[in-house]
């Protein structure tokens, strides 16, 4: 494998001044974690709705598990 020094790209004129165009480009785009700091009040508000709903669904879901476990016991309990 041909190993080359990290500036090797800079040395030829022609490949840094494509690099500097591409990282010129790149300037006016968001990065995804800018994007995502600049989350709007509405878009979270969704957010915690849904997560509030997933939070009811297994909180419901839990209870529901609680009392079966319960008459199971009874009924083991009960056989003994």
């Amino acid at each position: 494998m041909l190993m080359l020094p990290w500036c090797y790209p800079y040395n030829k004129k022609e490949i840094r001044n494509h690099i500097e165009a591409l990282r010129g480009q790149q300037d006016g785009l968001s990065s995804a974690k800018h994007v995502k700091r600049e989350m709007t009040g509405r878009s979270k508000d969704v957010l915690i709705a849904a997560k509030n709903t997933r939070i009811k669904e297994l909180e419901t879901e839990n209870k529901q598990l609680k009392d079966e476990l319960v008459k199971l016991r009874g009924m083991i309990y009960d056989k003994f």
